[in-house]
Formats: C-alpha cells, structure tokens, sequence
C-alpha cells in the first residue's frame, strides 16, 4: 500500500470506524487501547526488512479482533460463528480487551525484537538471476493443464473439498501428500514459476496474472472453498507487485487488481452454486439456497476472519484452565463435531453423513482457553517466534524468492488463524518443508540459479546504466 494510501486514508479510516463504534458502545480505553494496537501492527509490517509471515497474522489479528468487532458494535448484526456463553456484558467485553491485548501485544514485540536479528538486506536486494530465462508461454499453458486435470481428481476422489469427506482412501495414508497439494501444494509450485518469471521480467505480466488467477480459480471451484482464491491467488499477486515496486524499472498497473475482483466475483458465484449442489443433495440448484449462499459470500469480508468469537468462548468459559489447554492441544482430529471446542462454543453443526462442518477456534481459542493473561502473551510470543525462525528457514530452502515465501507464510499464518486440532499442525508444517526443500533443489539444479548475494540492479544504477 503507498504511503499517503496508508498515512492519510487508512489509518484515519480505522480511528473514525473506532470513534463510531465508541459512540455505540461506551467501552471507553479499552477500545481505543485495542485500535491503537491493531495500527501499530499495521505500521510494523512496513518495516523495510519484510517479514511475510508476521504481515499476515497481523492482517489476520486486525481484521479478526479488531475490524470486526468494531463494525458489529455499529451494526449490531450477530456474530456469525458461535460464542459460547458470552452475552456481552461489560466484565466480559472488559476481559475480551484484556485477552486480544495481550495476544496483540506478543505479536508486536516479539517483531520488535525479531528486527535485531533479521537478515537487514531487503528481499529483492537477494533474488538470484535465473540462467534459464522467463517462463515461456507454453510453461504457462502446461501448468494450467495440469492443474485442470490434477484438480479434477481432486473433486471427483475428494482429497480436499470443503466439508466433503474423502470419497477414495489411499493405502499408505496418500489421501494426506494429495490432499496438501490440493490445499497449497500446488499453488507453491505455481509460485516458484510465478517468482522465476518476475525475477527475470522485472514485473508482473498479462500472461503471468492469467495464468495465476485462471489456476486458483479452477483449484477453488474444485475444492468447494471460496477462499481458496484469495488464500492462494492474493501472497503470489502481493510478492509480485513487492519485487516490481522494489526495482522501480517499471510502474505498478491497477488491472491486475481488477482482473482478481472480476475473477473473485465469478468463483464467488461458481462456488456457491456448486455447494448448494452438494450440501443441500438437490439435483438442480435451490433459489434459496443459492441466494443464501451469496449473501454469506458478500459478508465472507466480515465474518470470514476467526478471533473475535473464539475469544468471546475462552472469556466466557468457566472451565478455562491450562489443563483443558493441553486437552486441547492433543485432541484426536478423528472426533471431529465432538471435539471440545465445539461443545464449549455451541456450535450447531452435526454430523451429516458423508460431511464434516466444524466452527474454527484458531489459535485465539486455543491459546485464550488457559485463561491467564501472561501464558496467553507466552504462549503468543512463542508461536509467533516459531514462526519467524520458519520464515527464515524457508527463504534460505527457497533461495530467498519472494514469491513463494510469501505464499508459504501466509498460508502457516492461515493455518494457525484457523486451526481447529493442533496435532495437525505438525503433518502439516512437515509436507510444506519437505515441498519447499524439492522446489529449492529443482531451483538451484534445474533452473541454474546464480549467485544467492548476486543483487539486481538498483534502481538507480540501473537507471543509469540505460
């Protein structure tokens, strides 16, 4: 975002939304304690040595605990994932305060003191030349066919469809490499191309943007998800458009931005047409349904963010102790809408045969759930310190290419928003490092990287140089 966007038409918008929502409310410093922290974080991610990671889960912590709350104060619309016992008296909002500050609060210093041993040459400053080239027209042409039949399985076996249960079981536990691939994995891949081509082009094409945005939309489609695009389509454009705005040589186009609003849009529509077929069981689409469906894809920019709910369950939750943490934490994925965060919260969801629907804690629940505040700002701050040390790792298997760095972080950093049973995590984290290890291997090897410290030109020198 440029300066005077973010200066003068972002930060004012958040502290006016904030004084609206008082207005409402009366919740007094808090509040403000609460907006004032969520622009601090804002302000943090601009910080010339990037971290992708942190951006994200301070994106996702704003948006989740903060932009949120603030437009259902103004609104009093209700919350649309399940809150448990909160009813929203004053102790409770009081102590909701207290539970997003501290986490808040861990996400900023633990960046703080992450800038005194963060790597200080900017990541476009680290991009290496690629000997092979540009990707060429037909490399693009070849990943979106692979893509349009490897996602095509994935619909037909069900690795990865939202909410749909997994219609062909591999031996060897296959289903799980598979359903990944699905998920990320091959928007990874992607991104490596996509990051090759821009490294070599110095810029965003036409071809590069089709390419990215016509795959995301065919893997979201067939995963029923409509936040797929988003999720994959959104870190490959913004990496893309860091490098071209770093080396200046050429100036950033709004079409991009408008092909993914027209993209969103149609997959938006595509999507829910194709659920309301799956989940209702009607052969031809339902009017209700499917106007249903699209009214929560236009509220999706509101209510899709996990925070302020799981937050709301761990302060009203009586049982709350560090015990019921580590139940948590080593909770059996196979129970499923009898797991223990979906009893606390509420949650309406049933099992339906052949589907599974679970309302999300993220890591707000399960964190929030000790109901101490210091082991909640540890407990935070540890996280987030893994994280970073992750980014890191995973720049270094990737050969600090920006794209699929950005991809990978905001991926783990949507992975813990909405993490539902902690021991998946694991599994998880295991296949996106063994991936970024094989990409990093093909990048060195099959496209001949050169020298890691070998910098493309500065603008200026460049400049010059022409």
């Amino acid at each position: 975002m440029k300066g005077k966007l973010f200066w003068l038409g972002l930060l004012p918008a958040m502290g006016l939304l904030a004084g609206v929502a008082e207005a409402h409310v009366h919740h007094g410093p808090a509040l403000w304690a609460l907006t004032a922290l969520s622009m601090s974080l804002l302000v943090l991610m601009r910080q010339a040595t990037v971290s992708w990671f942190f951006s994200f889960m301070a994106v996702f912590y704003v948006l989740g605990c903060w932009f949120k709350v603030m437009v259902h104060h103004i609104s009093d619309l209700p919350y649309v994932e399940p809150s448990g016992n909160f009813s929203g008296s004053p102790p409770e909002w009081a102590e909701y305060y207290e539970f997003a500050l501290a986490i808040g609060t861990a996400l900023l210093l633990t960046r703080l003191v992450s800038l005194a041993f963060w790597g200080r040459r900017a990541p476009h400053m680290q991009q290496g030349r690629f000997r092979v080239g540009a990707v060429t027209t037909a490399e693009w042409g070849a990943l979106v066919a692979v893509a349009a039949v490897f996602y095509l399985v994935n619909n037909l076996a069900a690795f990865f469809v939202t909410g749909v249960n997994a219609r062909v079981t591999l031996p060897l536990a296959l289903n799980a490499p598979l359903a990944f691939m699905a998920l990320i994995g091959f928007a990874i891949v992607l991104a490596t191309y996509l990051g090759r081509d821009v490294v070599e082009r110095q810029r965003l094409t036409p071809s590069a943007v089709a390419a990215v945005l016509l795959i995301t939309a065919i893997g979201s489609v067939s995963m029923a998800s409509r936040a797929a695009v988003v999720m994959q389509a959104v870190p490959m454009l913004l990496g893309a458009y860091y490098l071209q705005s770093r080396w200046g040589r050429y100036r950033l186009s709004k079409w991009p931005v408008m092909m993914f609003a027209l993209v969103l849009v149609l997959v938006l529509a595509l999507v829910s047409v194709y659920r309301v077929k799956v989940f209702s069981g009607i052969g031809s689409v339902d009017s209700d349904m499917l106007a249903f469906f699209m009214l929560e894809s236009g509220l999706l920019a509101l209510d899709r963010w996990v925070g302020a709910e799981a937050l709301m369950v761990a302060v009203s939750e009586p049982g709350r102790s560090t015990e019921l943490f580590w139940r948590l934490m080593g909770e059996d994925p196979a129970i499923g809408v009898d797991s223990i965060y979906q009893q606390l919260s509420g949650g309406k969801y049933e099992f339906l045969q052949g589907l599974t629907f679970l309302t999300l804690p993220g890591y707000f629940g399960i964190i929030g759930l000790t109901g101490q505040l210091l082991l909640i700002f540890i407990l935070t701050a540890m996280m987030v310190a893994a994280g970073l040390a992750y980014e890191w790792l995973i720049r270094r298997l990737l050969c600090q290419q920006v794209v699929p760095v950005a991809l990978i972080c905001a991926a783990v950093a949507n992975a813990l928003t909405q993490l539902s049973f902690p021991r998946l995590l694991g599994p998880f984290l295991l296949q996106m490092t063994f991936l970024a290890a094989l990409l990093g291997i093909g990048i060195r090897r099959r496209w001949r990287i050169g020298h890691l410290q070998t910098a493309l030109p500065e603008p200026a020198t460049d400049f010059e140089r022409h």
